[in-house]
Parts: C-alpha cells; sequence; structure tokens
C-alpha cells in the first residue's frame, strides 16, 4: 500500500496553469516535451498574463535582424526630414512614457525608420526596431495621434509578442 505524502497546495498558488487531456499529458511525458514546455510558461510582468516563451529576447532579435536589414534595404526610406524627426520626437516621447512605468530598458538603442510608401501600418521587430510607414503619418492629424499609433507599437514590445508569437509556432510544430 502506497503511503500519502503531505504536499502544501499553495507551492503551486503562483504556477501558470496548463491544462492538457490525460491523453494528451501521457502522450506529452513519453515524448519527453511536456516539461519543457511547462516550465517555458512565464507571467508578463507588465501585462500579468502567462505566456510560452522558448527564446530568449536576444535569440528572437538575432533572428529579426536579418529581417529588419532586408526591410531596410528594399523598401525606400522618407528623405523628409521634417516627417523623420517629428516621428523620432513622438516616439522618444511614446517610449518615454513605457521606460517611466518600467516597462522598457531605459538603456535602450531604438533604430527607428519611416518608411516613404503610402501602406497605413507601423511595426515594432525584436531588437529595439520601429517602422513606420508615410501613409500612416498622412492620416494621422497630431502627434498626440502618431503618438497612439506608437504607442500601440510600444506595447507589443512590452507584450513580449514576437517570442510569444515565436514560440507557440514553434511548439505547433512540435
Amino acid at each position: 500500500m502506497a503511503d500519502l505524502v503531505e504536499f502544501d497546495s499553495e507551492v503551486l498558488a503562483g504556477a501558470p496553469q496548463v491544462r492538457l487531456s490525460r491523453r494528451a499529458l501521457i502522450t506529452g511525458i513519453a515524448a519527453g516535451t511536456v516539461f519543457p514546455f511547462i516550465s517555458s510558461c512565464t507571467t508578463n510582468p507588465a501585462t500579468g498574463s502567462s505566456q510560452l516563451i522558448l527564446f530568449g529576447e536576444e535569440q528572437v532579435a538575432s533572428m529579426a535582424a536579418t529581417a529588419w536589414t532586408d526591410m531596410k534595404s528594399q523598401t525606400p526610406v522618407v528623405s523628409n526630414s521634417r516627417l523623420k524627426n517629428q516621428v523620432l520626437s513622438v516616439w522618444e516621447r511614446t517610449s518615454d512614457g513605457a521606460v517611466k512605468a518600467g516597462h522598457i530598458d531605459p538603456n535602450a538603442n531604438w533604430d527607428v525608420a519611416v518608411f516613404d510608401t503610402d501602406d497605413v501600418n507601423a511595426f515594432v521587430m525584436p531588437g529595439n526596431r520601429v517602422g513606420i510607414y508615410r501613409g500612416i503619418t498622412e492620416l494621422t492629424e497630431n502627434d498626440d495621434q502618431l503618438s497612439s499609433v506608437l504607442g500601440h507599437e510600444t506595447g507589443h514590445v512590452v507584450g513580449r509578442h514576437a517570442a510569444e508569437r515565436l514560440s507557440v509556432s514553434t511548439a505547433a510544430q512540435v
């Protein structure tokens, strides 16, 4: 007869919850894939949500570096210094807010590019890279509206969305 083991469930109170069926759990244990994924769950300090993060920031930034270099070499950048300076000024103020909130490293150096296309979009890439298209700047009427666009992109950085998306797609391929 097996002895009962006393276990303080408070130890697991802050652990992320992973729901697996009995069959999935047994299959995962047999394949050796369940424990790495469980140990890769983390809580985002800014959002409080659980995330599957299999890659470190440096790994994800390294993967994005080539894409950023290609993007900058293949897409024209604005020559309008007034527009570029406006975007840089608004980005600095927007990112300063995230720094003050403790969500972004105050020592981070950002590479901000304003691409000269009609596209209505903006994006961030791992490794502190921000891209915004002239097309979306033409729709904004003032710096506050532009800051809303760039603030949205800051949310992707704080949410660690690139690392999470890469981790989830990698896990799905296993």
